[in-house]
């Protein structure tokens, strides 16, 4: 449990069980769950045990030891080990004492156990929040283990027979000798074009990552998974845009009102874009006065991507408090830490920043409310969500440019660092003209996610890596996931996004980016209820005049100016291009040598000198991020795999 202690600094836990005997024993010096009686502490040397529980805590509601997990219900034979937040467990708690049960703690673990000894595996669907948590039914002999809908909250599963093992990060499952440390080369194929390995891969063959809004039983006999939620395109009923606006804001207000249940600080990451002005906004009118803080990330020397003036000026809007936090560069030394606390290649360079500005806040915080997922669910991102229609509408009306011009997707097959050949562009151009309308805007619209194309990996690998990833493609894999659930294309584009990268990148990059500094963040827009209103409405009130979120503009102008809500949409940026030509030089040269990339043995030197001259020629987010995937992956390996 010690590889967990970032996540859960307050306390730690765990239970060994006999399931043939039902014989359990505590192995901690004091027993602190809300009523079992437990045997003396025995020797657990000598105690013979086939199921371990174990629990790291960061306390945020009930910080009594009534809160100390893993978890049992008086009065049961269930167990449980939980990391996340119930956020309606206080409505929950109500019902289920009116069916008669009784709690012994002020906790929304208490509530999950008292939920599942009423409807048993269904009780999922009673909950509104964020979670990954197992329980063990000894009554029914199994464990039960499911991951909240949106995929907020991480959990792995890995089976080695007779092994089956849950945890909420790689470094916990590393250990165990039965599961084979063995890399997956089509996670490594699909890292390099996404940035991260996405679900239900991880870098390891024998370890997977529950996909959000599953469940799982392990029993003696065997195991099974089930979909509790998924995302679905359907036809919004909203009948004008008044109404619309009206009800995008009463679920939103809701959704930060129980976010806002705690017995600790809160703060909130305020960029001073649309989505966290509005997240800090609803969350100020809901609070005392100064309790919450804002904070931003700043860089003093990196003006074009600094946003603290503009946060600042919100905060002064609200009366928030507001605390700015410097990126200096000293930081960069930590690389190495952050892809540790990462577990696997991750090259979404934001979650430096983010990391740093999760350190500064648990000084005096617990909780970050935070406005991840309004791009997704809102139509933000406008290269994808909108410019891909424009691009193929111009492209359709001219007779035969499918034909001439593949600018919408022809990046995907050549190596942009150097010159096609004549044959790679006659085979683009024919096979362009194969495809039907739908799968060339589909194609181009999954383009536009990726940073390393089939041809450009297959020219870094060494021969045996591009012997081993023959066969997998990461945009057909990608066009695979985008069924027709109906609807729009813009709604079809979305579901896609919340069924994928939300929860691949976004989510995965503040989990642990937060956890490993002991905070905890609450995205109120990833609220379920939100989503799915969100999402299914029409696309005339998400893109508005060449731009995106305007329904969630309208309702922001009801707490702060809209001036400050229709600025030019900037982003998080990390000014990587710069930091390679100055403070990380020297560890881009050692982790990129040619001895350094012969001793992982996955990158051919050639290639990668290749794509370090063509970022010096061409400096810009693309080609930089080329680098530091690269980077992140050599350091990764050194870390986990070296020595």
């Amino acid at each position: 449990m010690s590889t967990l202690g970032r996540r859960g600094p307050d306390d730690e836990g765990y239970l060994l069980v006999d399931t043939r005997t039902g014989r359990f024993v505590q192995c901690r010096g004091s027993s602190t769950d809300p009523g079992v009686d437990l045997p003396p502490l025995s020797d657990v040397g000598d105690h013979p045990y086939d199921l371990a529980l174990g629990h790291r805590r960061l306390s945020i509601v009930d910080l009594s030891p009534a809160g100390h997990q893993p978890m049992g219900a008086r009065g049961t034979a269930l167990w449980i080990v939980f990391n996340g937040m119930i956020h309606n467990f206080l409505d929950l708690r109500q019902r289920l004492e009116r069916l008669g049960h009784q709690f012994a703690s002020r906790s929304d673990t208490e509530v999950i156990l008292r939920a599942y000894e009423e409807w048993g595996p269904d009780c999922v669907e009673q909950f509104n929040g964020m979670w990954a948590f197992v329980i063990w039914d000894g009554l029914r002999q199994r464990l039960f283990a499911s991951r909240d809908r949106l995929g907020i909250k991480p959990l792995l599963s890995a089976h080695a027979s007779p092994v089956v093992a849950f945890a909420s990060e790689l470094k916990a499952l590393r250990p165990f000798s039965r599961i084979p440390a063995e890399l997956d080369p089509v996670a490594v194929h699909h890292y390099l074009s996404l940035m991260k390995v996405p679900a239900p891969f991880t870098i390891y063959r024998h370890i997977r990552k529950v996909m959000p809004g599953h469940s799982a039983l392990v029993e003696h006999n065997g195991s099974s998974e089930t979909v509790y939620w998924r995302m679905e395109a359907q036809p919004s009923a909203v009948p004008d845009a008044n109404e619309a606006v009206n009800r995008v804001a009463q679920v939103l207000e809701d959704s930060v009102r129980l976010r806002l249940i705690a017995d600790v600080p809160m703060g909130a990451l305020l960029s001073g874009g649309v989505d966290s002005s509005i997240v800090t906004a609803m969350a100020a009118a809901g609070l005392p006065p100064g309790a919450l803080t804002g904070f931003t990330l700043g860089f003093p020397a990196e003006t074009d991507v600094d946003e603290t003036p503009w946060a600042r000026e919100v905060a002064d809007h609200l009366g928030v408090p507001h605390h700015p936090v410097e990126f200096s560069a000293e930081f960069l030394d930590t690389l190495p830490h952050l892809v540790a606390i990462f577990d696997e290649p991750f090259a979404v360079s934001s979650a430096l920043g983010l990391y740093r500005l999760a350190q500064e806040a648990s000084r005096t915080t617990k909780i970050l409310l935070t406005g991840d997922g309004g791009d997704e669910i809102f139509a933000g991102y406008l290269h994808r969500h909108h410019e891909v229609d424009q691009l193929w509408d111009r492209i359709e009306r001219r007779p035969l440019s499918r034909f001439r011009s593949q600018r919408a997707w022809a990046a995907a097959e050549t190596v942009r660092w150097r010159r096609p050949s004549v044959a790679e562009l006659l085979r683009i151009r024919f096979r362009s003209i194969m495809l039907s309308p739908r799968e060339a805007r589909d194609r181009s619209f999954n383009a536009r996610r990726t940073l390393f194309n089939q041809a450009e990996k297959n020219a870094l690998y060494t021969p045996e890596w591009r012997a081993w990833t023959r066969g997998s493609d990461t945009l057909s894999w990608l066009g695979a996931t985008l069924t027709d659930p109906g609807g729009d294309r813009l709604t079809r584009w979305q579901v896609h996004d919340v069924r994928t990268s939300l929860h691949d990148e976004m989510l995965a990059k503040v989990d642990r980016a937060t956890m490993a500094s002991g905070v905890e963040a609450r995205p109120p827009l990833l609220d379920h209820r939100l989503v799915e209103l969100a999402v299914n409405l029409p696309a005339a009130l998400k893109l508005r005049d060449g731009g995106g979120k305007w329904i969630l503009k309208q309702v922001g102008e009801r707490y702060v100016p809209s001036v400050m809500l229709n600025r030019t949409k900037r982003g998080f940026t990390i000014p990587l291009s710069g930091w390679f030509q100055r403070e990380w030089k020297s560890i881009l040269g050692d982790a990129l040598s040619p001895a350094a990339l012969r001793r992982v043995g996955v990158f051919q030197p050639r290639g990668v000198e290749a794509v370090l001259a063509h970022h010096q020629a061409h400096p810009g987010f693309t080609t930089a991020h080329m680098v530091y995937t690269l980077l992140c992956f050599q350091i990764w390996h050194d870390v986990f795999h070296q020595g």
